[in-house]
């Protein structure tokens, strides 16, 4: 499958920035193609602790940058951060798998500037019972210590 000039260099950006490639193709169609709404919103929650020596002032900037392009983000349908207590707290809701692959798309860049101040620690969703192979992916493929995924009722 061939990709668009706006496609490829979407690629090329995020494979840069360390994302693997296989990946950064998945957000290039996504951004193309849009959200695909299919059953229950995934909701996912995640915590990463802050290092002992962090930047907190350009982690909170970075946080911010990371903010405003997840909420911007096509098929984001709410989004929240915190800084306390020695962790980042994170919850994102997404409408589709699209919306996902959308996110990472958009946020990685600012992911990256948050990843020298801390260390993933748990990621926990919940997801339609039809995506559960693909929400367990997600949560299991960030290097958190704590990976799971439930199907909503």
């Amino acid at each position: 499958m061939s990709l668009s000039e706006t496609e490829q260099a979407k690629v090329t950006e995020l494979t840069l920035l360390g994302l693997p490639e296989e990946a950064a193709v998945e957000c290039a169609k996504a951004i193309t193609a849009g959200p695909n709404p299919a059953g229950k919103p995934a909701q996912v929650y995640g915590r990463m602790n802050v290092k002992k020596g962090a930047d907190v002032a350009a982690l909170t900037a970075a946080v911010k940058e990371y903010g405003a392009k997840s909420a911007a983000a096509p098929g984001q349908l709410g989004c929240s951060y915190s800084i306390a207590d020695g962790a980042l707290v994170m919850f994102e809701t997404f409408d589709s798998i699209n919306a996902m692959h959308i996110h990472v798309g958009h946020c990685f860049p600012a992911f990256t500037k948050i990843l020298p101040h801390c260390e993933m620690d748990t990621l926990l969703a919940t997801c339609d019972p039809s995506q559960l192979e693909f929400w367990t992916t997600v949560c299991n493929s960030w290097g958190a210590k704590t990976a799971e995924c439930y199907p909503a009722l």
